[in-house]
């Protein structure tokens, strides 16, 4: 069972993929090669999960929340680490909406940088 107030690893891993999606659809429109290379990211923390069992339910006995039990600072080291990317990937999706728009209308000379 989660201490009171705090966050799961699943659910802190699940705000990532949703940030890194957020960050995708945003770049979709203007960037192949920086997509490409965060749906490699993507893939890497997926097989990550998978493999540490980051995704699973906190009640699961195949948890990386229930095999932490017994160490609560690494447990928030691995919440902090996972919340660290998600404030990354929403600094890239501010930056990346900003200069979009900028672009978008912009003079028409503007040219994007991505």
């Amino acid at each position: 069972m989660l201490p009171e107030g705090e966050i799961s690893i699943r659910l802190s891993y699940r705000n990532c993929i949703k940030s890194f999606q957020r960050l995708l659809d945003v770049l979709k429109p203007s960037a192949s090669v920086v997509s490409s290379t965060l749906n490699d990211q993507v893939g890497r923390l997926r097989a990550w999960a998978e493999n540490a069992g980051a995704h699973r339910p906190p009640e699961s006995r195949a948890s990386l929340e229930h095999r932490l039990r017994e160490a609560p600072k690494v447990r928030r080291v691995v919440v902090g680490l996972l919340v660290d990317l998600i404030d990354v990937l929403r600094i890239g999706n501010i930056s990346n909406l900003s200069l979009i728009f900028r672009v978008r209308i912009g003079s028409n000379l503007a040219q994007p940088l991505l």
